[in-house]
């Protein structure tokens, strides 16, 4: 295996002193670290002193795995941080230094249990502003209860770092009142492994003392994705006696919500370790110039980072970026919503012609309300795909859902128990606006004999405004009404064109509607995916064969999150929705992190080794604007969804393309203007080419 002089540089790198290495996209980071590795136990350093450790659980199995190739007898431990704390918490169980609690891992049951202490915050707190039944509320209350689990802070002071709005100040009591609820059932969840161990440092001494230096070296990967909870644990087992090596890349600090920080990799590293060896490496073997200009160009935008750039080698292979752009939106939906993305379709097609495998591709959304149309585009296509997380297939959107269950409601002979659950669902779109313990009672009056009217609502919402019986009475009724029909097709007809589809056109227009505004082309894309169905098995065949996997001999598409896409790389990669509130993804309700929501942006662009493919809005002035290689959006189209992200624009794609192929042209002397002349000629520079930008 070969290296370049600056991997060599940390291969070799004395073992008396804490190293930093920084590593971009495609540098070799993972192979180098081996390397060292392998490059310490050939020295002889006792691998029972040694500790490599990563995030996740893949990575972990992929390093052991790849360490095999080095033939050496006794490896280290590698762990991924659970896998410590677990075997942490048991060691500290053991010598009754913290208490004894079973690990859960049935993510419903920590669901339930959040849930229910948010809705007793909220009603110790007295407050209507928050709504303990909306989803986003408790999803929002779950992130919150994870960032806290991310250091030893006060719940108080963690509310203050995010920034969050007053509306949710019962988050911390919240928060409180689940860890309470911890202690009395005795149990820890993934998250705690590390929390729990962090607080005890903090109060117990022997806990130090039964921990710290017993090791020679720390080996930590993905650094820079590191929360202070976990470091707090490093640094105690660590003591006075162990050295860190520490590799990551401060650019692709994407998981803040989890409580990491670039201040990792930059100011709070120096502050721990003043005197440590900072080494770099330059280069990435994955793409070509045009990519790591574009990609350099987006990212050196952002204040928090340590200055470096990331070069391709001269004689790099190509890699392309690519335009595609949605059509015209029907219903006045977000560009995005379009249920035949022919721009990517036929983009995919050329790619797969060329003799590629679907597999070869990965599409990256950056917000989960994007994929249900990217699915829909690819089913209508007939292109196999599969999902990195069903939970955000299409086949799991509320209205699907709702539409599922309430045809199985019609077709199907169950249980009273499973025809309530049934009915339940039916109600999650348009979710009705009743709290859950009023579902019996509306229950019974839909499958009764008698009328649905006002007086027998008002008799189960005493004292409620017309408009809002008006609304229930509607629904009730049309539901009723579909149910009783003869034949299925009469069912989908009635349910599907003459109540859904003008409640959902009429609602999903309104500001403070529950309905989102993309829900018209989702319900589009339902009916063009069962249309088809002339009974009930039909329909359901073809909602199960939705993201099923593919036994296609070119395999299938990767649809991924991109924080998911972390550590990926394909030969073509497809970001969608690269519009205004989505990329960077603003959020009413939140503080938008313009620096972290792109550095997001920059991990997925630099995900492929031979085509990027972005998909926009159909924005008539970027293109004019693209012309000129302008670099920075206009500020009227920022923060609207139907105008091209500002993160596309600062790549000054024409621009990179343009440099680019001057590089591989072996270009000298002047080259035309450019607003991005100081990043360019700053490439040019570091390559050595003698070509600059005037």
């Amino acid at each position: 295996m070969e290296f370049s002089e600056e991997q060599i540089n940390f291969i070799v790198a004395p073992f008396d002193q804490h190293i930093l290495l920084s590593a971009p996209p495609g540098g070799g980071k993972s192979k180098v670290t081996q390397a060292r590795v392998a490059y310490m136990l050939s020295k002889g350093i006792n691998p029972e002193t040694m500790l490599i450790t990563m995030f996740s659980r893949p990575a972990a199995e992929e390093f052991r795995r790849d360490m095999q190739a080095y033939n050496i007898e006794n490896q280290p431990r590698i762990r991924h941080y659970h896998q410590l704390g677990y075997r942490l918490c048991q060691s500290l169980e053991k010598r009754n230094l913290i208490p004894t609690r079973k690990l859960i891992e049935d993510e419903n049951q920590w669901l339930g249990i959040c849930r229910d202490n948010l809705r007793k915050s909220i009603i110790e707190h007295g407050t209507s502003d928050i709504n303990a039944y909306d989803q986003s509320v408790i999803d929002n209350f779950l992130s919150f209860v994870n960032f806290c689990k991310s250091d030893t802070l006060p719940a108080a002071e963690m509310f203050s770092r995010l920034k969050l709005p007053s509306d949710q100040q019962p988050f911390i009591l919240g928060f409180e009142l689940v860890e309470k609820e911890r202690k009395r059932l005795k149990f820890r969840t993934l998250s705690d492994l590390i929390y729990d161990v962090a607080v005890a440092l903090e109060y117990e001494e022997k806990i130090y003392k039964s921990i710290a230096n017993k090791l020679d070296h720390i080996v930590i990967d993905e650094y820079q994705d590191i929360d202070p909870a976990s470091m707090k644990i490093f640094h105690a087992m660590a003591g006075t006696r162990a050295k860190f090596n520490c590799i990551g890349d401060d650019d692709q600090t994407i998981f803040e919500w989890r409580g990491s920080s670039p201040k990792t990799m930059t100011s709070d590293w120096d502050a721990v370790f003043p005197t440590s060896s900072k080494l770099h490496l330059t280069k990435t073997y994955r793409y070509g110039h045009e990519l790591a200009l574009a990609a350099y160009n987006c990212i050196s935008r952002n204040s928090e980072r340590t200055e470096k750039m990331c070069l391709s080698p001269l004689d790099a292979n190509k890699t392309e970026i690519n335009i595609g752009y949605y059509d015209e939106p029907a219903h006045g939906t977000p560009p995005y919503a379009d249920t035949n993305q022919s721009s990517m379709i036929a983009a995919i097609k050329r790619f797969i012609e060329k003799g590629n495998s679907y597999s070869d591709i990965a599409i990256l959304p950056r917000m989960h309300s994007v994929t249900p149309f990217i699915e829909i585009a690819l089913i209508k296509a007939g292109i196999p795909y599969s999902m990195h997380s069903k939970s955000t297939s299409i086949a799991n959107t509320p209205l699907f859902k709702s539409i599922a269950s309430t045809a199985a409601l019609f077709a199907m002979e169950v249980s009273q128990k499973e025809k309530f659950s049934l009915f339940a669902k039916s109600l999650t779109f348009p979710r009705l606006p009743v709290k859950r313990e009023k579902y019996k009672d509306l229950f019974s009056l839909v499958f009764s004999e008698g009328a649905i009217d006002d007086e027998s609502l008002l008799n189960i919402f005493p004292g409620s405004k017309p408009f809002f019986i008006k609304s229930i009475n509607q629904r009730l009724n049309s539901l009723r009404n579909s149910l009783s029909k003869e034949s299925f097709q009469e069912f989908y007809d009635s349910y599907i064109n003459t109540f859904l589809m003008p409640l959902v056109l009429s609602e999903s227009t309104k500001g403070k509607s529950n309905i989102p505004k993309e829900s018209p082309s989702l319900l589009d894309g339902f009916i063009e995916i069962t249309k088809g169905a002339t009974d009930y098995h039909q329909f359901n065949r073809a909602l199960r064969a939705i993201g099923s996997e593919s036994s296609n001999k070119l395999g299938s598409i990767s649809i991924l999150s991109q924080h998911s896409a972390k550590g990926l790389t394909v030969k073509m990669a497809i970001i969608p929705a690269c519009c205004e509130t989505i990329s960077p993804s603003i959020i009413p309700t939140k503080v938008t992190d313009l620096e972290s929501e792109r550095r997001v942006f920059y991990v997925a662009a630099t995900r492929p080794r031979e085509e990027l493919l972005l998909m926009l809005p159909p924005d008539r002035e970027f293109i004019k604007l693209s012309e000129t290689e302008t670099n920075t959006a206009p500020a009227s189209h920022q923060e609207d969804v139907n105008y091209v992200s500002r993160f596309v624009y600062e790549m000054n794609i024409p621009g990179a393309k343009r440099i680019s192929h001057a590089i591989h042209e072996g270009a000298g002397g002047d080259l035309d203007k450019s607003p991005s002349k100081i990043e360019f000629n700053q490439y040019l520079s570091r390559l050595g080419s003698f070509a600059r930008v005037k």
